[in-house]
């Protein structure tokens, strides 16, 4: 039976963008997107102020709320109050980070050349902003930098997010199957825009920077700037947290896996074909949606390799070759370390899952 993947929208989603009036100065004026919903007040603070103290100063920060308590709204209004630079913009509905984004990438103006993300509660150093638009190349789409990871008591857990897993920025491939590019880390040219917005639907794993950071690939080049230029607050709220693994952890993952299954088969029990359900909806459609999507606003725009790379994914879960090539990449993880944390041998049980006929309707 058909399986609708989502509506993929053709005109922007959220408030028109602004004129394309030049830039007032010589310098490229950047527009930073901050989102928030209910920030933790010690960490909204820290971060606004990390934003007002950055020595590259040709900026404007567009805040998009997701309606936040009217405590939190407070807040924002008195920390911005007086700063031309700051533009709040108090959202009557949630609709979560995902849109939110979204929404805010909706107000950027037309006298922006770059783009920034923000979340609410991280820190930023004060050359941030000044070292990732230095690290634009002609050609660069996207710069994006490495990040101390911190707790709430900005204690540093970790000089690097690349603690389980190698960088990538160079193969949409490994891009497609595992994002690299963390949202607050990097910062995008704004053309970008007219091809990232608005967003794919989303499943229940979708991220706005994986969308960002695979456009902004199959468009031209990154550039990585290896040095923490913000630090990540790891605590309970985390959309998304890090995984505070040991150098060098990645490369026994894959053998531990393979264990695992092996002591589990030892033991007779049965596959989670719920978890391999839940793989297929919200991880191989997402896929699918992303590279039919990106297919269908880019193709003129394509490399020969790069279109073949996202016809592959757009096919994963009907192509025998885009299944021969998800098996050898879960092969060749049991090697060691990898890109990808392993997402190929998760993505491999989605579509067994779907090739075996499992109903999209039992979770067993």
């Amino acid at each position: 039976m058909p399986t609708p993947l989502g509506v993929i929208r053709s005109a922007p989603a959220g408030p028109p963008r602004g004129s394309a009036d030049p830039p007032s100065s010589g310098r490229s004026r950047l527009a930073i997107c901050l989102t928030t919903c209910d920030p933790p007040a010690a960490c909204l603070e820290r971060q606004i102020e990390s934003i007002k103290r950055q020595t590259y100063d040709d900026w404007t920060c567009l805040i998009s709320d997701d309606n936040s308590g009217q405590d939190r709204l407070h807040q924002l209004r008195a920390l911005v109050r007086g700063d031309a630079r700051f533009q709040l913009h108090a959202m009557p509905d949630r609709v979560g980070f995902y849109r939110n984004f979204e929404r805010c990438l909706g107000l950027v103006p037309g006298n922006c050349d770059l783009v920034a993300l923000a979340d609410h509660d991280d820190c930023w150093h004060r050359d941030k902003l000044a070292k990732l638009v230095a690290a634009l190349r002609p050609g660069d789409t996207l710069a994006y930098s490495d990040m101390n990871i911190v707790g709430e008591d900005l204690a540093i857990r970790s000089p690097t997010y690349w603690t389980t897993r190698l960088n990538n920025y160079d193969r949409l491939d490994l891009m497609l199957l595992a994002n690299t590019v963390t949202g607050a880390a990097s910062i995008f040219r704004r053309s970008l825009l007219d091809d990232v917005l608005p967003f794919p639907s989303p499943t229940a794993d979708s991220f706005h920077d994986h969308w960002i950071a695979v456009v902004a690939l199959a468009l031209g080049t990154l550039s990585y700037v290896d040095e923490p230029l913000y630090d990540y607050v790891q605590h309970a709220g985390n959309v998304i947290g890090h995984a505070a693994e040991a150098p060098g952890a990645a490369s026994s993952t894959g053998r531990a896996t393979l264990r695992r299954w092996w002591d589990r088969l030892k033991a007779g029990e049965a596959p989670d074909l719920a978890f391999w359900r839940a793989v297929y909806l919200n991880e191989v459609l997402r896929l699918r949606i992303v590279a039919q999507t990106a297919l269908l606003r880019l193709d003129g725009r394509l490399d020969d390799r790069k279109r073949a790379i996202l016809r592959r994914f757009a096919a994963l879960d009907s192509s025998p070759t885009s299944l021969a090539w998800l098996a050898a990449r879960s092969l060749r993880n049991l090697a060691g370390p990898n890109h990808t944390l392993f997402a190929e041998n998760r993505l491999l049980r989605g579509v067994v899952w779907k090739a075996l006929g499992g109903p999209l309707n039992r979770t067993s």
